[in-house]
């Protein structure tokens, strides 16, 4: 993989080490304003390992960091900076994908052991120098701000003149998301992992279609599908959540999370592939997704689109090309 050449002038050495440690810096240094590329900095190991190969990639790689680090460390944003690397062996495994010629689901798959394996190991080794323990803390943090949510939305009822009846049931369900919120946690940190690699896959696709249009290639997002033999573990996990009480019931409530978004994610599919087909202007297209993501219920819908595409397989099969991984 390290031989592919990109249809257009690669970037020189030592510009592509400069500009991967500013990309890997910016976010800790100035989160508020480019700490969004935290979340697709894999997309910088890819690029390095696929341009330059394994070898060269990650000796290209280590130099970007000793400068980012650098950085980090007079800028006193080291935390932050090994939060931001620890998403970058994600990119390199997908370039390792490619070159074993994986599908993209079980390149996904491995993406995404490889993004907990690096997450558990940056929490032990924080457990253990700082004495804390760093879930706990995370819960303890993210309590917080759901506490100040919870309080915002019922401060900001009682300003609107409501009902004492309905501030009544409002406050019982902002009590019960308080209660809740500790319990599911595991789920939404999973299904934020799970997010991250689906992103990240499908930006370094489009990287790999762009620039090394001759190596191996990834199916497209649109034609992508679930196992159908999911929806039955969908429907155990809704009947324990309802009949069922204790471990049982919180651990449906976090499969149910998990398969909310896997599910979303195949309607996003499922609504790419509908839109593509229509040929609907692009944008037309952004318009419509903001419309559904923007508000909650949107993502409610896009998720029993992807649950219904196994049944009614809204999408044409189409014939694989040969290089289709």
């Amino acid at each position: 993989m390290g031989d592919v050449q990109s249809h257009r002038k690669p970037l020189p050495y030592l510009r592509d080490i400069l500009s991967v440690s500013i990309v890997i810096t910016l976010p800790t240094t100035l989160p508020e304003i480019f700490g969004w590329l935290q979340t697709i900095s894999p997309l910088a190991s890819f690029y390095l390992v696929m341009i330059y190969g394994k070898d060269r990639g990650m000796t290209a790689l280590s130099k970007a960091l000793l400068i980012a680090a650098g950085l980090a460390l007079l800028s006193g944003t080291m935390q932050a900076f090994f939060y931001t690397i620890i998403l970058l062996p994600l990119g390199f495994s997908f370039a390792l994908s490619l070159q074993a010629q994986r599908k993209a689901e079980m390149s996904a798959l491995y993406g995404l052991v490889t993004l907990v394996v690096c997450y558990c190991g940056l929490w032990f080794i924080m457990t253990t120098t700082t004495g804390t323990n760093s879930y706990h803390n995370l819960q303890s943090e993210l309590g917080i701000m759901v506490d100040q949510w919870a309080d915002d939305a019922l401060n900001t009822a009682r300003a609107t003149g409501k009902d004492d009846p309905v501030l009544q049931q409002l406050e019982v369900g902002l009590n019960q998301a308080k209660l809740y919120f500790p319990l599911i946690l595991p789920g939404l940190l999973f299904g934020s992992l799970i997010f991250q690699v689906w992103l990240n896959l499908n930006l370094c696709s489009f990287i790999n279609k762009k620039w090394f249009p001759d190596s191996a290639q990834w199916r497209d997002f649109r034609h992508w599908k679930l196992p159908d033999q999911l929806v039955w573990l969908l429907i155990v996990s809704i009947f324990t959540f309802i009949f069922l009480q204790g471990v049982t019931k919180v651990l449906a409530a976090n499969s149910l999370i998990i398969l909310g978004l896997l599910f979303c994610l195949q309607g996003f599919a499922v609504l790419t592939f509908m839109l593509e087909k229509w040929k609907v202007p692009i944008a037309m297209r952004g318009l419509i997704y903001i419309f559904l993501i923007v508000p909650g219920y949107g993502l409610f819908m896009i998720s029993g689109l992807g649950l219904s595409d196994i049944w009614v397989n809204f999408r044409i099969p189409r014939q694989e090309k040969e290089n289709d991984l």
